[in-house]
């Protein structure tokens, strides 16, 4: 974690540094019945603004709070990180210093997809559709220009192909496995 917030061609983490904000990282572990590690619901990394009582264990500013499974599974550890990370904002007004959270624009920070690109399922089954849309579009553009109709009709033939972009459920295609659902009430 130090290393990814020294990384000074990181802007996006420059308050951080700025501020010199002191960050402490947490592992949240879960185990099934047979005592394997699995993730845990939700994202794998994020961060937790410190609360009135958690200052009294510590003088940090955030928890990074990263799940077991995720940290020693994944390839993408430091993207999953380096995002969690992009949730701190930092708010100076007459030389007061107000820390809070901030939510992604997308699925995930634009700095961290400028930083370490598409790196989870999710992320990939999008790039995959907008590729598939940009190269049917560019097509179809190519068979317009060459038959001189670059107007569009009513009577064109409605695609085959879905223009949707595939359905995700925490990183899984809807089309592979749906989750199912644990606790809560059941009818008698």
């Amino acid at each position: 974690m130090k290393s990814i917030i020294g990384d000074t061609k990181k802007p996006a983490l420059n308050a951080i540094r700025e501020q010199d904000l002191k960050i402490v990282p947490i592992v949240k572990s879960r185990t099934n019945k047979e005592g394997e590690h699995e993730q845990n619901p939700g994202p794998p990394a994020k961060i937790q603004k410190v609360n009135d009582l958690w200052r009294l264990f510590t003088d940090a500013h955030y928890l990074l709070i990263v799940d077991y499974y995720f940290f020693k599974h994944a390839n993408c550890v430091e993207a999953g990180i380096f995002n969690a990370l992009c949730e701190v904002e930092v708010t100076v007004k007459d030389g007061a210093v107000k820390l809070t959270t901030k939510k992604p624009e997308i699925h995930v920070f634009t700095a961290t997809l400028q930083e370490y690109g598409a790196f989870d399922e999710t992320l990939l089954a999008l790039r995959e559709w907008m590729n598939t849309a940009k190269t049917k579009a560019a097509k179809s553009f190519v068979e317009k220009v060459s038959t001189g109709n670059l107007e569009t009709s009513a009577a064109e033939p409605p695609s085959t192909e879905s223009d949707e972009p595939p359905r995700v459920h925490a990183g899984v295609p809807e089309e592979q496995t749906a989750p199912t659902r644990r606790g809560g009430r059941t009818k008698r």
